[in-house]
């Protein structure tokens, strides 16, 4: 005997075009799981949804979802049951992978603080700020300049 798994049926159904839920094609798919030795975990609720493209000459459709477990023999005739029946617009069968855990590598706290570095404090320079001259060195250029007229 085979181990169980976890599979997921996602599909679309046929809108009639009455605005109300097709619950009789919804309930051909959980009889098809059950029938063939699979067991309901969880059923999503119908949603009417356009679809991005015509699928079966429709523009509109139910989109489900059913979670279910059973061994990898039941796809198949799941698979055989739901092939020819017009009001399933697409249906599609997968294996749900558990999500494995990553641990986070604790550090420690000494080793934290070594990575650490001390701020730096900048302060902020202005544009054109130019080195601050005493007034003696100024009267010299200035008298440079001029030409000694005084």
């Amino acid at each position: 005997m085979e181990e169980k798994k976890l599979y997921e049926i996602c599909f679309w159904l046929k809108d009639k075009g009455d605005d109300t839920l097709p619950k009789e094609d919804l309930q051909k798919i959980t009889q098809a799981i059950i029938n063939a030795g699979g067991s309901v975990i969880s059923e999503k609720s119908l949603e009417k949804r356009n679809l991005a493209y015509p699928i079966k000459k429709q523009k509109v459709g139910f989109w489900g979802e059913i979670q279910f477990s059973g061994e990898p023999s039941i796809l198949e005739a799941i698979r055989k049951v739901l092939q020819y029946d017009n009001e399933i617009l697409r249906k599609m069968v997968f294996e749900v992978k558990k999500s494995k855990k990553i641990k986070k590598a604790r550090i420690a706290v000494g080793a934290r603080a070594s990575r650490k570095s001390e701020p730096t404090t900048l302060e902020p320079s202005k544009k054109g700020e130019k080195p601050q001259v005493s007034e003696e060195a100024l009267d010299t250029k200035l008298k440079e300049i001029l030409g000694d007229e005084s």
